[in-house]
This record gives C-alpha cells, structure tokens and sequence, in this order.
C-alpha cells in the first residue's frame, strides 16, 4: 500500500505549501479519490487551546490516533498529515456515505477532548474534489456539524467530468476465496471477487472497484465483467477435473433492472460448456422484505434451473421461508463488513444458522476476521466457513482439498 508521507509542518503558508504538494501527489489518481478523501484539521482547536496547547499536544494526537484506530477495520484507512491534521480515506460506501463517516469521526474526537457540548466548528475538513477546471485536490471545505447535515445535498463530481470515462476494467482482476465444509473439513466453495488496486489504499472490492459505486448500471456492467472473467477459470477447472465449486456474486439490482436483464440474457451462452455442479450463482445487496413470488422472479431471471442459487443477507435476516419456496439453494453472511462487537455477532449468528437451518437451507459465513469469530461460526451450525483463518484468498481456484484445523489452533496451544 502506498503511504502518504507524514510531513512536519507548523507555519500555516508551510502547511499550504504540504497541501499543494500532497494534491500533486494524488493528481494521477483524483477521480478515484473524489469525495472518498478527507483531510481532518485541528487548527481551530489549537487555537482553543492557546498557549496549554504545548502540554496538551501529545494527549490530544494519541486521543485522535486512537479513535481513528478503532474505525481500522470498518474500511477505513487514516494517517497523519502534519502536525495539526490527519488524512481520512473511506474504501466503501458512496461519497456521502464517505463525508458522512469522516465527520462521525470528528465529532467523536471533539467529544472525547470537550465534552458532548463541544463546539462542531473547531475540527474543519477538507474533502478531495474538483475544482471548477476538473482538476482535483483539498478544496471543498467543511464544518464537522455542516458535513454531518449538509454533506448529502450536493454532488462532489465536477458536471463536467464522466467518472464513467475511468477504464476500471484495466485494472480489475478476479481473486477466490476459499470456504471450509465445517461438516468434511475441505476447502469445497471458493467465492469469486472483484479487486482493484487503488492509490493509498491497496485494494478494493465488489462494486468498490467502480468510480462510482452506486450506478447501478455500472453494477450490471460488473456483473458481467466477473461472469466472463471467471469463464476461463471454469473451463480450466472442466478440463483438469476439479471438483470444487465457484460461488458467482449477481446484484439484486442487476436481476430487477431492464439493463441488468439484457446483460444476463447476453451471458447465458457463455455458461453452455460450463459443468453446472461447477458453477452457483449468489444474488447479493437483497432487501430484507420480499415476497416468495418476488424471489421467485430473481431466480428466473437467472435462468438457472439446473444451478443452485444462493442469497447473501444481512445476519439478522428471518424471512427464510419464503427463500426455500422460491427455490433458493442456501443462504450466506458476510461478518467482514459487520461493525458490532464480536460477542453480538456471535449470538446473532446463532439464531440465524438455526432458523435457516430450520428450512433445510445450506448455510455459510465469510469474513470471520479472528481466530475466536470463526470458532464461533464453526460452532453455530453454519456448513461453510471462510476468512483469514481459514485461508487468505487466492488466484485460482484449486481442487477440493483436506482442511488441517490443527494447524489453525496451533499457534494458540504452543502459546499456551
């Protein structure tokens, strides 16, 4: 991952001339970065301080560090930029959702340092955007309270500028992740990926990897670019005889839009020399309220009668039932992207193993970050299992394979 440089600049035309030279840095990649970049200034608060600034100095960095700390795992990376401002960057979510984030962050800082009553004008942001010329840099700028009721009524993109235009596709690659069979302990599922190396951030998934994420066009366009990069890999598979299958991600919007349909019905010719006990598809981003008849629909707009379909929901999903009925095969969560603590994830766990499992659905999690979170998916009843315990994802898909959990567990017992 490319780092930003942690520069030491205490006059206000030095800090300036960093701000200038850290635009310039990024120019290359500043349509990736619009609106998802924040710049977090203390300034005002240092002039609060007064003179108790230099004894508060050290407090007040390691209170900020350690609040950005805690958000290292909800895809957020941050740094420092001088000594009076932090550089924020949201991987995730749409460019609101980014401001949105980066403002909670500061104003939980202020609360910490002053109190709930804190006045919201004394941390300032500057978000990365476009200048009236198209150019991008630190620009737009901000009140902590101004970004968190006013951050979603504007567009940050430049009208003039197609985000469109950026070849995302160049730079996109496909990677696998593995997921265990709790009951025969073998790797069996590997889910397929969409990755994009991004500027300062490594890397990024999903629709993530599209400049702008909640196009649902460009989803559909995603789709379809993961289903005909994956096509070699399955007639790789076909040809050497491997066993394991790959999990397909598919955009609920993907199936309910007109475009997203045409897409669909352009790829189907594709999958006619492909193994269907190779190949599920998995229809992602459901909404939790839908009808049978409704989930129905999406199963035939997948045309896969002779391909099992599964559904990724949120954990606390119920409507299970209705999934069965429709003719959905299994149903799946993702813990990576789920911000509750670790011992509300695995109650809820629980309860939705049961309950799926109660409807005779296959079940599965992935992005079990810790040791403890995927002993406790193990445990839940959940039949596939993946995360970095299990194993780090891959470039290919390989042949279903023996899973040796005492190799996970050994570092922990020679510790002990």
């Amino acid at each position: 991952m490319t780092e930003i440089p942690v520069l030491a600049m205490d006059a206000e035309t030095e800090r300036k001339d960093a701000l200038q030279r850290l635009s310039l840095r990024l120019e290359h990649h500043g349509h990736e970065l619009i609106g998802r970049m924040q710049l977090l200034g203390l300034g005002p608060l240092i002039k609060y301080f007064g003179k108790d600034w230099g004894h508060l100095r050290d407090r007040v960095h390691e209170s900020v560090r350690s609040i950005l700390r805690s958000y290292s795992d909800q895809f957020i990376v941050s740094c420092p930029f001088d000594d009076e401002s932090y550089v924020v960057f949201t991987t995730r979510g749409s460019q609101k959702e980014a401001t949105h984030r980066c403002a909670e962050i500061g104003q939980r800082i202020l609360h910490k340092l002053l109190g709930t009553e804190a006045d919201t004008s004394l941390i300032e942001m500057l978000t990365w955007s476009l200048d009236d010329g198209g150019k991008p840099g630190f620009r737009r700028l901000w009140t902590i309270d101004s970004a968190l009721h006013d951050g979603d009524t504007e567009d940050l993109d430049h009208p003039g500028e197609d985000l469109a235009d950026i070849d995302w596709r160049a730079e996109t690659h496909l990677r696998f992740r593995p997921m265990m069979s709790v009951k025969d302990k073998a790797l069996e599922i590997f889910e397929c990926i969409a990755v994009r190396r991004m500027a300062c951030v490594g890397f990024v998934s999903g629709r993530d990897v599209l400049p702008q994420p909640d196009d649902l066009k460009a989803v559909a366009e995603l789709d379809l670019f993961v289903l005909r990069s994956a096509i070699p890999e399955l007639e790789r598979m076909s040809a050497q005889g491997l066993r394991s299958t790959i999990l397909l991600p598919i955009h609920f919007t993907t199936l309910t839009e007109e475009t997203g349909i045409d897409y669909l019905i352009e790829s189907r010719p594709l999958l006619k020399n492909v193994d269907p006990a190779r190949l599920a598809f998995e229809i992602i981003g459901l909404p939790t309220r839908l009808t049978e008849f409704n989930y129905r629909d999406l199963v035939s707009a997948l045309g896969s009668a002779s391909r099992p379909v599964f559904a990724r929901v949120p954990i606390e999903f119920q409507n299970f039932l209705d999934l069965r009925l429709a003719g959905i095969h299994g149903v799946g969560v993702d813990l990576y992207d789920d911000s509750r603590s670790e011992a509300q994830i695995i109650g809820m766990l629980d309860r939705f193993s049961m309950r799926a499992s109660d409807e005779n659905l296959v079940t599965y999690g992935f992005g079990t970050r810790t040791l403890s979170l995927n002993t406790a998916a193990m445990c839940s009843g959940l039949d596939f299992v993946g995360g970095y315990p299990v194993s780090p994802t891959c470039d290919a898909v390989t042949d279903v394979s023996e899973f040796d959990l005492r190799a996970v567990y050994k570092p922990v017992v020679n510790a002990a």
